[in-house]
């Protein structure tokens, strides 16, 4: 009888193909695919350590959000981990600018507000000046005028799957 023992490198790495985070639109299948030695041994795991799947393909459709899985292998200390990350976006945001239109003096300062839907995207609201210059970020824009006329501010959303914008 024999017996097969395999070695491996110290800081081998399991790859995790595609390496860059995907982004759906809608809730379908998608696949990873993992190389190291030893593929069939890989783990699939979630960050709390719930194990998804075994071997060098994980197969899986992902819950509303980012999704992080990891791929390892058990009791190899000497075999590095590799994450790869899905989203899954809802498919449309919406988002509306407060007070609206807003008349002030020079030297005041207003604060617009910008209400997004869903509200989990209020992190990504970008607000840009009518040159399309950005001019800040998140739920509120707080701005005071120096000089007489008028001023247009959008706010823009993008969820990678759709765009809106108000002024």
């Amino acid at each position: 009888d024999t017996a097969t023992v395999v070695v491996i490198a110290d800081s081998t790495k399991v790859e995790i193909e595609p390496d860059t985070m995907v982004v759906l639109c809608q809730a379908e299948e998608v696949c990873l695919r993992a190389t190291a030695p030893a593929a069939e041994c890989i783990v699939w795991t979630t960050p709390a350590g719930d194990t998804l799947g075994l071997g060098a393909e994980l197969c899986i459709i992902p819950e509303v959000g980012t999704n992080t899985y990891i791929a390892s292998i058990p009791g190899l200390a000497c075999v590095i981990p590799d994450t790869a990350v899905v989203k899954l976006v809802t498919d449309s945001v919406t988002v509306s600018v407060t007070p609206d239109p807003l008349k002030l003096c020079v030297g005041d300062t207003a604060c617009l507000t910008a209400t997004v839907a869903p509200a989990s995207m209020s992190d990504v609201i970008r607000w840009l000046d009518a040159s399309g210059m950005e001019v800040g970020t998140g739920t509120e824009l707080c701005v005071g005028p120096d000089a007489p006329g008028e001023y247009q501010y959008i706010a823009m959303v993008d969820n990678g799957c759709s765009m809106d914008s108000d002024t």
